[in-house]
């Protein structure tokens, strides 16, 4: 995701998401996430993160629990 006027950074799944960060985009993973990784993106959105999740029709099943936790279905 490149864009003139963003700063764009891989986030490594074992690090907490700074409230520096404007948004977390999650952008068609290829394989489901760890753990560790989901409870760093919830625990960034529960300090008021902006998040962006685009998932792929045939892999929602994986995120199921995550989206519960959003309201999302």
């Amino acid at each position: 995701m490149v864009n003139p006027g963003f700063n764009c950074i891989e986030l490594d799944s074992d690090v907490e998401i700074f409230d520096s960060i404007d948004v977390v985009v999650v952008a068609a993973p290829a394989q489901p996430y760890s753990g560790a990784t989901l409870q760093n993106i919830e625990a960034f959105y529960n300090r008021g993160g902006n998040l962006a999740l685009f998932v792929e029709p045939e892999s929602a099943a994986s995120w199921t629990v995550f989206c519960r936790s959003f309201r999302l279905s």
